[in-house]
């Protein structure tokens, strides 16, 4: 399951606005504004322009020089966005998915190559029969950025 939007405004820190937001198209490279702003929470949009983003990019180098390891920070987590599992009637967690990276950011797979025990497989189709999830897609928490190829501020999960 991948979330369409990538990113969670909660996890973003001012250091990311001003230095990663405006290769991503949250902040206006130029004025060090936040682009869309309509887009946002009044409260948050209130408290980015109370900051003075071009001094903070002038003061901090790119937070994560490697791009995946931010991308793993502020992305959608799957323990947030699993609210019920269930694999043929039992119970399964956050913990039975894999992370890996796609062009959608934080992605996870559930059965994917398994450390330990056996795979899990279903021969009969059916509500019953094989995963069964309950998600939280946060869009609570979406932001409008350029960087995927669909409208960023698509809300589900793919």
């Amino acid at each position: 399951i991948c979330n369409l939007n990538k990113y969670r405004r909660s996890a973003l820190k001012m250091r990311d606005l001003a230095t990663i937001g405006p290769y991503i198209g949250l902040v206006d490279g130029t004025t060090f504004k936040l682009v869309n702003e309509h887009l946002y929470p009044k409260e948050w949009v209130d408290w980015v322009r109370r900051q003075d983003l071009k001094a903070i990019s002038k003061l901090s180098s790119f937070p994560d020089p490697n791009f995946a390891a931010f991308i793993k920070r502020v992305g959608h987590q799957v323990n947030d966005m699993i609210i019920n599992c269930e694999w043929k009637g039992d119970e399964c967690t956050w913990r039975n998915f894999t992370h890996q990276f796609t062009h959608l950011g934080n992605c996870f797979t559930f059965n994917a190559a398994r450390v330990s025990g056996p795979v899990l497989t279903s021969f009969k189709p059916g509500e019953g029969n094989g995963l069964k999830l309950t998600i939280n897609i946060e869009d609570d928490e979406y932001m409008a950025t350029n960087d995927v190829a669909s409208d960023a501020m698509d809300a589900g999960m793919k």
